[in-house]
């Protein structure tokens, strides 16, 4: 009788242990990101854990950072043919599949990361026409992400007024960035970020838009004199997707896990951004780089020089046969209600 019981106890425990390897899935996740970025670090591996834990390991990973398999530019199109499960689609360097998701990277959107960040919440859940852009590249969007507002950093000299700004190379990313480097005189230089540290080291470019916490993980504080603390040359977004063919294999608990993961990550990714911007301006003048603050005078001439951007934005992208003066016009009437 107790050896049968053994047998009817291990049988059991076989049952369950291949119940559960039936219903376990494997996701391919790939970037472009170095391991040691902050958006490694603080929001892709907290939602793999977060998922992982989540689902009881229903849920794990195959894992490819780095470009291994899969660049910034490529994720997109590396979900839709299924290189990748999941992906950081940035909207910036796919600006020809998500226009209208380009409106949340415009100057004046948002003060801070996670205002930014709850506004496009707000909007991609209202079933809208920029939700739709990620139907239409067969993705799901999981957890969004909005970098503190660009400042200019140059190679060499501060260059703080409109006027030494003017026929400066700038490298930018396509889109929302290049119109705003063009409006205040300087020239767009479009490149991955991957590619700014060579570019400044031989002169290639004179300067960059982006937010500090993306200076550390490429080491561009090797190669940059000095960094604005008081513009605002808007943002760049981001969103860690996964397709829909992948996201329709996993069952139904699996798929609320993946997305509630993804809502809690990217509120605590923002709160985080906001947090360390100031630390890191101060930890860059300490380590010789000049941080520098424009005039108020300054920032009123680049405020009225920024102001064709949105006419641009909406003129570009309503010739593409999309809605964006409404999109516009919808996404800034949220802001005041988000915090």
């Amino acid at each position: 009788m107790m050896h049968k019981s053994r047998l009817m106890a291990a049988i059991t425990a076989a049952a369950a242990w291949a119940g559960t390897a039936a219903t376990a899935e494997t996701l391919i996740l790939a970037h472009g990101y170095t391991p040691s970025h902050t958006l490694v670090t603080e929001w892709i591996q907290p939602w793999m854990q977060c998922v992982t834990d989540g689902t009881g390991g229903e849920v794990d990973f195959n894992y490819f950072p780095s470009g291994q398999i899969v660049t910034i530019p490529s994720a997109v199109s590396a979900m839709e043919s299924g290189l990748a499960d999941v992906s950081v689609a940035a909207i910036g360097a796919n600006s020809d599949r998500f226009p209208l998701n380009g409106v949340t990277m415009l100057p004046g959107m948002g003060d801070t990361a996670l205002q930014m960040v709850r506004a496009y919440r707000i909007a991609l859940d209202a079933e809208g026409p920029m939700r739709q852009e990620f139907i239409d590249s067969q993705l799901v969007p999981v957890s969004l992400n909005m970098t503190p507002v660009y400042q200019v950093m140059w190679r060499r000299d501060v260059r703080d007024t409109v006027a030494a700004i003017a026929g400066q190379l700038v490298r930018t990313q396509e889109g929302a960035m290049s119109l705003a480097a063009r409006s205040i005189g300087a020239v767009p230089v479009e490149m991955p970020p991957a590619d700014i540290y060579v570019a400044l080291e031989r002169g290639a470019i004179d300067g960059v838009l982006l937010a500090p916490l993306s200076v550390p993980p490429y080491h561009l504080n090797e190669v940059l004199g000095a960094i604005s603390r008081n513009a605002s040359f808007g943002s760049s977004a981001s969103v860690l997707s996964i397709s829909r063919t992948a996201f329709d294999r996993l069952t139904p608990d699996a798929q609320e896990q993946v997305l509630n993961c993804g809502q809690q990550i990217e509120t605590s990714f923002a709160a985080f951004f906001d947090r360390q911007n100031d630390e890191l301006l101060a930890d860059f003048a300490a380590k010789g780089i000049d941080v520098f603050a424009f005039s108020d005078a300054e920032l009123v001439k680049m405020q009225e020089m920024l102001s064709p951007v949105p006419v641009e934005f909406i003129a570009r992208v309503s010739a593409m046969g999309k809605p964006a003066e409404e999109t516009y016009n919808a996404y800034r009437a949220l802001l005041p209600t988000v915090k």
